[in-house]
């Protein structure tokens, strides 16, 4: 019997589903890496949810003897080693276009803690316990409206569009947008051809990309340093794309007014941070995309991905999902999936020029030599599919909610 290792609970109807289909949920309990090398050695999958403190490593996958899947929970796979788990024959999923609405939100309640100053306020309240006035025209107390400030994205997928759509509709926000991958970008965000652009013109900037060799650290002090001084910084993203040394320098030198942040460039080790220690920065521990709704969608749809290597497994060797997506920027959503051929016609040079031969509608496209993934979930709305080496990535602004990845 398949053995799929969870240290969470799954919505009970998918989890009937997959037992029905011959998959045993074993059921831990204490997710540290000693634990889950102790857990994994008799498991087929594993649900990566719970992050132990080094990660998804190659401790636990040699621990894994006889592990053919890791499920992951979220979009990213910064914290599974792919390029180990791939020697090994281990495929890697991931639950892209899920949480976007709650990661959206979010972003929108940090902009709104910093304008309003929640935190500052709500601390003092309960601190002097009713001496604090109300109605005060106490500086701490008055913050700002959103109305008619600019918000900048960089960045501009389903998550972007979100926050545009809540910024620009519902607080009368002017919304700037960079995104190179995107040939049109919903209303009601104005294009802007650099992100130095964005960050030059924003009064809050708000991330949005992904981690990629091109991406990492490309947001530091020359990027600050253009920013309003009047300005706020919001990373609900990831911590890896900030040179954080150059963050805390320009917050403590107050030059800009603040930032919040929900990702950080180590996690979850955390405790000696000096953003702990300033007082213009809001801190909330990686929670953006953990709402009661978000997460039911992302557990169901980590056994959908497991019925999906179950239903279509080929031996197909497992591609470094890490690699899509070119400029790392967030319309480009990824999930290994197992299965037949799929053909490419035209040129799939690196740039991603080519086009699909196949056809994306759901079903696996006929032809060619790249052997693909079984589809879950596929969706297409607009654009070609390029291929960059053994990478499909999105190109000419489509959006899908699983983009296609080449194995070898």
């Amino acid at each position: 019997m398949f053995k799929l290792l969870a240290y969470h609970d799954f919505p009970a109807d998918a989890a009937g589903e997959l037992r029905r289909g011959g998959v045993e949920i074993k059921r831990g309990t204490n997710p540290t890496e000693r634990q889950i090398c102790a857990d994994i050695v008799d498991c087929d999958a594993l649900a990566a949810v719970e992050q132990p403190e080094n990660g998804f490593n190659k401790a636990i996958i040699d621990a894994g003897k006889q592990l053919q899947l890791i499920a992951r929970r979220g979009v990213g796979y910064e914290t599974i080693d792919v390029d180990y788990a791939a020697r090994n024959g281990v495929y890697v999923t991931n639950t892209p276009g899920i949480n976007h609405i709650s990661v959206a939100e979010a972003a929108v309640m940090l902009m709104l803690e910093c304008a309003r100053n929640a935190q500052k306020v709500d601390e003092r309240f309960r601190r002097e316990r009713g001496d604090y006035p109300f109605f005060t025209s106490d500086p701490a107390s008055r913050g700002f409206e959103l109305r008619g400030l600019t918000l900048g994205l960089i960045g501009c997928g389903r998550i972007g569009g979100a926050i545009a759509h809540i910024a620009g509709n519902g607080f009368g926000m002017r919304v700037l947008g960079y995104d190179p991958y995107a040939a049109a970008l919903p209303a009601p965000i104005e294009r802007r051809s650099s992100r130095e652009d964005v960050f030059r013109e924003a009064d809050f900037v708000s991330l949005h990309a992904k981690v990629t060799p091109e991406t990492k650290g490309m947001f530091g002090a020359k990027q600050f340093a253009m920013m309003k001084p009047e300005a706020y910084f919001i990373n609900t993203a990831r911590g890896a794309l900030v040179v954080q040394e150059d963050l805390v320098a320009a917050l403590k030198a107050r030059r800009i007014a603040g930032a919040a942040l929900d990702v950080y460039d180590r996690e979850p080790q955390y405790d000696d941070s000096p953003l702990l220690d300033l007082d213009n920065v809001v801190l909330t521990p990686h929670i953006g995309g953990a709402t009661k709704d978000g997460i039911k969608h992302q557990s169901r749809l980590i056994l959908d991905n497991v019925k999906a290597y179950l239903d279509g497994a080929a031996g197909a060797a497992a591609a470094d999902p890490g690699a899509v997506g070119g400029d790392g920027f967030e319309d480009v959503d990824a999930s290994v999936l197992l299965g037949d051929d799929f053909g490419f016609a035209g040129d799939d040079a690196a740039g991603g020029d080519g086009v699909a031969g196949g056809v994306l509608d759901g079903g696996v496209g006929a032809g060619g030599d790249g052997e693909v993934v079984a589809f879950a979930d596929f969706e297409v709305g607009y654009g070609a599919v390029g291929v960059e080496g053994n990478f499909a990535e999105l190109v000419d602004g489509g959006y899908v909610e699983v983009v296609v990845i080449l194995c070898e």
